[in-house]
This record gives structure tokens, C-alpha cells and sequence, in this order.
């Protein structure tokens, strides 16, 4: 079996079961999210390079569902981009990732809810001079959401990413650090059919 199967089975099975747990709460709904934030490299591959200002900028939106009131599901897309100036050359690094992330968020009173999460999928890198791939990508992390309004949050969240998951490197990892806003759309459950007396 390729690493790539093995890999879609365990996130078929990441999302399936906790997703299958969770409807039996109710469904919540669909809401929007976008994220910004730095991305600091840790592996020895990073070592070896400099980035322009230390840090990866990124920027992510998603596409989610509220399963329950505690979990929820994301498609997210992100993108990067950086500059590494490195012995002759310097070059621009660009990213693209897809994830399929699952968050369980925990009951809180007040306005602040803290959340953890994991996620994987696949991230495509592109250097000026076309050299690149693609590769799985994992990552693990948890935050903040502050509620300004029902329907609108503004969060907080920290992760580590590892952008090099394949049979032939060790991994490139990084801390990563985000801000960013939700909103969630109106959602009314359909009404239980009535029962015939």
C-alpha cells in the first residue's frame, strides 16, 4: 500500500468517526473563515536558508461546518510566500495548500471559547525557477475565539506545520502563529415530521 493511501485512510477515518459521533447532537451549520499570520521554520532545512523577514507570511480561508455544538470541520486553502536568500541566489517560494482540518471546541463561560484541532492534506511549493512538488502536509494546534456578535468571532490560534511528509524527507516543520474572523450563516434545522395520531 502507497504512502498516499495509507495516508487518505487514516484522514478518511480522522473525519469520518468524529463527524458520525457529533450528529447525533444536531447540525449547526455552515460559516466562513479567513486567517493571516507568520510562519516561523524550525527544521535543518530552514537552517540553511534566510527569509527575508524571518518569517513566512500566509493567508487562509476555509469553508466550515458546525457538526455540534463542540465539533466542527473545515475545508481550508492557504497560501505563502517568501523570499530566501540563499548562497549564490536568492529566490521566491510559493505555496498552495488544501487541508481537511477537525476542531473540538470547549464550553467556556463568558465570550472566550478555546479550541483544538488537528488537520492534513496536500501543499504544492513553486520556486522562480519552476522547481517544486507536491507533498502532505499535517498540522496540530489549538486557540482562542472571542464572540463579538452570534454570528461573527474574532480568534486567536497557534499550530505546527509540517510541510514535508513523504517517504523521502524528514519533514520541514514550523511554528505557526494566526489571527482572523468568522462568520457563521444562518442556519434553520429542518422540522421534524409530525407524527400521525
Amino acid at each position: 500500500m502507497t504512502l498516499k493511501r495509507k495516508f487518505a485512510g487514516l484522514c478518511f477515518m480522522a473525519v469520518i468517526i468524529p463527524a458520525t459521533l457529533a450528529l447525533a447532537e444536531g447540525a449547526r451549520g455552515f460559516y466562513f473563515a479567513s486567517y493571516m499570520g507568520l510562519k516561523i521554520p524550525e527544521s535543518a532545512v530552514a537552517s540553511s536558508m534566510h527569509f527575508s523577514n524571518g518569517a513566512e507570511r500566509n493567508f487562509a480561508g476555509a469553508l466550515g461546518f458546525r457538526i455540534s455544538r463542540h465539533w466542527r470541520m473545515e475545508a481550508e486553502a492557504s497560501y505563502r510566500k517568501d523570499e530566501i536568500a540563499q548562497t549564490p541566489l536568492a529566490d521566491h517560494v510559493k505555496s498552495f495548500a488544501g487541508l481537511v482540518n477537525v476542531y473540538y471546541d470547549f464550553d467556556a463561560p463568558g465570550k472566550l471559547k478555546p479550541f483544538i484541532g488537528g488537520g492534513a492534506g496536500y501543499i504544492s511549493k513553486l520556486s522562480e525557477d519552476s522547481s517544486g512538488g507536491d507533498k502532505l502536509v499535517w498540522q496540530l494546534g489549538g486557540g482562542v475565539n472571542y464572540a463579538l456578535s452570534p454570528a461573527l468571532s474574532f480568534n486567536g490560534a497557534y499550530r505546527y506545520v509540517d510541510e514535508g511528509m513523504d517517504a523521502a524527507s524528514d519533514g520541514y516543520g514550523g511554528h505557526e502563529l494566526h489571527i482572523g474572523v468568522t462568520y457563521a450563516l444562518p442556519f434553520k434545522p429542518a422540522p421534524k415530521p409530525r407524527q400521525n395520531q
